[in-house]
């Protein structure tokens, strides 16, 4: 299946990893909340495993643009040295560590699903290469018998003059999972290079 979405007016197409569908029905409706809680960006793209059973997004793929460079025109190299040098930068470590980002998150999760929502995060930076930014770890929402922890890896690049964040979830079965999640986000980023460039 191959997916169409838009980045700031700039086209981009994606054949979806097999076994990965784009969301409908009541997997269409959490995708868009969990979309509206990200206040600061823009989800250009959910897939999920075809498999996904009830409203849950099973390994979601996701693309998202940071909202203020949506028209931004970004050229690959300089991002990935730009953004290289703020992962090791230790205020960037620092606003990590805070909580800020993870009580920012519960506060729009919470906004749109009506009920008090918590987030607990635990991402870092795990390296980088001539495409990508990598950052890894585990999101927990929800807290007790109540909570999903889910594996997380990402990558930041630029495709087509357009910033872009890849993030491949999966489930969390121990600390290594994250990292395994990482060349899973890099393919879905060459495959957008090459599709898109």
């Amino acid at each position: 299946m191959v997916a169409a979405f838009q980045v700031g007016g700039v086209d981009f197409k994606l054949a979806l990893p097999a076994g990965y569908c784009l969301p409908t029905g009541q997997i269409a409706k959490s995708a868009n909340k969990a979309a509206a809680a990200d206040d600061a960006n823009a989800t250009d793209l959910t897939a999920y495993k075809c498999d996904s059973r009830g409203d849950a997004l099973e390994e979601p793929l996701l693309i998202k643009t940071p909202k203020s460079l949506l028209s931004t025109n970004v050229e690959r190299r300089a991002l990935l040295a730009e953004v290289g040098d703020q992962v090791n930068n230790p205020e960037v470590a620092a606003a990590l560590a805070s909580g800020e980002i993870d009580r920012s998150s519960a506060a729009a999760f919470s906004k749109v699903q009506g009920d008090p929502v918590t987030v607990k995060s635990d991402i870092k930076p795990v390296g980088k290469d001539d495409t990508c930014v990598y950052v890894a770890g585990t999101e927990t929402i929800g807290e007790g018998s109540r909570s999903t922890r889910a594996a997380v890896a990402a990558c930041m690049t630029a495709v087509h003059g357009r910033a872009l964040s890849i993030y491949a979830f999966g489930p969390y079965l121990g600390p290594q999972n994250a990292l395994a999640l990482e060349p899973k986000a890099r393919a879905l980023a060459l495959t957008l290079i090459k599709e898109n460039e």
